[in-house]
């Protein structure tokens, strides 16, 4: 597992909970960028806090009991984990979701909804993931193979071009943490300002600056897990803050806690 951007604290993370990622497969390609299955079993009395910065995508979730599509996100999230549990997810590309949902994404921003919003054979998804025995690595992939083939269900055949467009703008800020700028993305994507705006409020549910200045924000919190020394002055340069006061202030706003404080643990 190489990208743990979102996670925070992956070391500390990861001595309370399993995660497993599993490809997308032929069909979602497309439009989902993996499966994740995540399990745990704590000690009695045991609890534990999982803060979570996500990505701006759009996730369909299925736990015991219930499953729910979760719309982008604008705030930092807190999962509470006690006792055994799991759950299994499809995280879309960003960009990628519109087709299968009733409204642009700038409506699904903090949206959660039931999963049989997507499609009738919904309703009865969790019973039927909840039901795969045993608990080894295998039940991972075959809650996820379960719930890949709902999704494969409603996948249009033909990606729309506006979902190409917002797919490959929003990944390419993803993948360079050089590209810290609207203008540059403008630069690189050959859209115009304006037609950007527009494709990002209607596929992604966040406007490009926003988008650009969260991935960047997960990537100084991903230096400040890696256990060294930082310089602060020199992240914020090259993830394009105006200086490093710039950079506490946002990252700040977004974690709850300074960089600083955040690499101390």
């Amino acid at each position: 597992m190489t990208d743990t951007r979102g996670i925070l604290h992956p070391q500390r993370a990861f001595e309370h909970f399993q995660l497993h990622r599993f490809p997308a497969g032929e069909t979602l390609g497309p439009y989902v960028d993996r499966f994740w299955c995540v399990s745990w079993d704590l000690p009695p009395g045991e609890s534990f806090e999982q803060p979570v910065l996500a990505h701006p995508v759009v996730n369909v979730v299925v736990e015991p009991g219930r499953g729910a599509v979760y719309g982008p996100t604008s705030r930092l999230g807190r999962q509470h984990l006690s006792g055994a549990g799991w759950a299994v997810a499809a995280m879309f590309r960003p960009g990628a979701a519109r087709p299968f949902l009733d409204a642009a994404l700038r409506e699904w921003v903090d949206r959660v909804v039931p999963i049989d919003r997507l499609g009738a054979a919904g309703a009865g998804l969790a019973d039927r993931i909840s039901q795969v025995p045993g608990s080894s690595d295998e039940v991972d992939r075959s809650r996820a193979d379960l719930l890949r083939s709902f999704m494969a269900g409603l996948a249009p055949s033909a990606v729309p071009a506006d979902v190409q467009d917002a797919v490959a703008a929003s990944e390419l800020i993803a993948s360079d943490r050089t590209l810290c700028r609207v203008e540059d993305l403008v630069a690189r994507t050959g859209i115009e300002t304006r037609s950007l705006q527009r494709l990002f409020r209607e596929c992604v549910g966040f406007p490009p600056k926003r988008v650009i200045r969260r991935y960047r924000l997960l990537e100084a919190a991903e230096a400040a897990s890696e256990g060294r020394p930082v310089a602060w002055a020199d992240v914020a340069r090259s993830l394009g803050f105006s200086d490093q006061a710039h950079l506490t202030r946002d990252f700040t706003a977004a974690f709850g806690v300074s960089p600083a404080r955040y690499a101390g643990g």
